[in-house]
């Protein structure tokens, strides 16, 4: 007698069974989610950094008279971010600027990314030269550098000593048409990408996945089976490459355009690149190419790479999971640049 077989469950029950299951997975992360925001509200998206397209500006700045929190899942930071009426993350007020004073211009590393306020190289700088500094970042390229100068201006600043920090990582932008639509890079398609946007997004929506992500990240074996799977992209494999000739020239324009107005001083963030991963030689010849445009250009220009290298270890003076400066990174280069400042004098 042959074995009897049972008839499988109908077509209808097995997606019966299936939206049963998918109901209640949701409901289950949906009850994870609001336990994590009531319990953890550190953990909260609603309460983390936001940053918005300003009207008034014209580029992208924080969200006026708000207070947040900026958090690593890595937890390499947990700070406390307070933007003004202006946008600005700064406790002074820049429409009182005066010609006296220093305006201090950037991306994320002069923002302050993962650092305190108080402890950002902007602010270390003020007590080391006596001056009043404004910090005027915000998280943009060179191409939205002379808008914040701008922007600065138009609130009432009398701007005239000006220091902008450049982050070689990918500071360098073409300068586009206002008409013109920029061209979406191929990076945009590729899987690496796609996972990286979002991880992105879950951690600007969802509290759960941002408290799940820091518990699988505090332990150093599963962030390492993390990373071989493919679903962490280790720091040293997240150093960009150099950008085209065209963003270079298109830039360094830019910043000469705003050096015919202004006495300006740049300041060259190395890449941490130049010290990790397997892009060092190109990113070193890529530096060095950089530097020469802007010197040749009439730029006065403070290189932090060889007083980070004479200094050894130059990636101590960042996160150990982040590619930022961590608050001895910003007071080694307010040290370095209040120097050359006097010198300059």
């Amino acid at each position: 007698m042959g074995t009897l077989l049972k008839n499988p469950a109908p077509t209808g029950v097995r997606g019966v069974h299936v939206a049963w299951f998918i109901l209640t997975l949701a409901g289950a992360l949906l009850i994870a989610e609001w336990s994590v925001r009531l319990a953890l509200p550190d953990y909260d998206p609603a309460g983390q950094i936001r940053f918005t397209q300003d009207a008034k500006a014209g580029v992208l700045l924080g969200q006026r008279n708000t207070t947040a929190r900026q958090i690593k899942n890595s937890g390499d930071y947990n700070v406390a971010v307070r933007i003004n009426r202006h946008g600005f993350r700064d406790i002074q007020d820049v429409s009182q600027g005066t010609e006296r004073d220093l305006y201090i211009v950037g991306d994320s590393f002069t923002f302050g990314w993962g650092v305190e306020e108080n402890l950002r190289f902007s602010s270390r700088l003020a007590k080391l030269t006596g001056r009043r500094v404004f910090n005027i970042s915000a998280s943009v390229n060179i191409d939205s550098y002379t808008k914040l100068i701008s922007y600065a201006e138009s609130l009432g600043a009398g701007v005239r000593d000006v220091v902008i920090a450049i982050n070689m990582i990918d500071d360098f932008a073409e300068i586009l048409p206002p008409e013109a639509t920029p061209a979406i890079p191929d990076a945009l398609f590729n899987g690496r990408h796609f996972l990286y946007r979002a991880k992105l997004a879950l951690l600007t929506h969802s509290a759960f996945y941002f408290a799940l992500t820091t518990s699988l990240k505090s332990s150093k074996w599963l962030n390492a089976v993390l990373v071989e799977l493919g679903l962490v992209i280790a720091l040293k494999d997240r150093v960009w490459g150099a950008p085209p000739e065209r963003a270079v020239k298109d830039s360094v324009a830019a910043l000469s355009k705003i050096s015919s107005k202004y006495r300006l001083t740049l300041m060259l963030i190395p890449s941490r690149g130049l010290w990790q991963g397997d892009k060092i030689d190109e990113l070193a010849a890529y530096h060095k190419r950089v530097r020469k445009s802007l010197v040749d250009a009439g730029l006065h220009v403070v290189d932090l790479r060889p007083a980070l290298e004479a200094a050894g270890s130059p990636l101590r003076f960042h996160f150990r999971n982040d590619g930022h400066w961590n608050p001895h990174g910003h007071a080694f280069a307010a040290e370095h640049l209040s120097k050359h400042l006097r010198q300059a004098r």
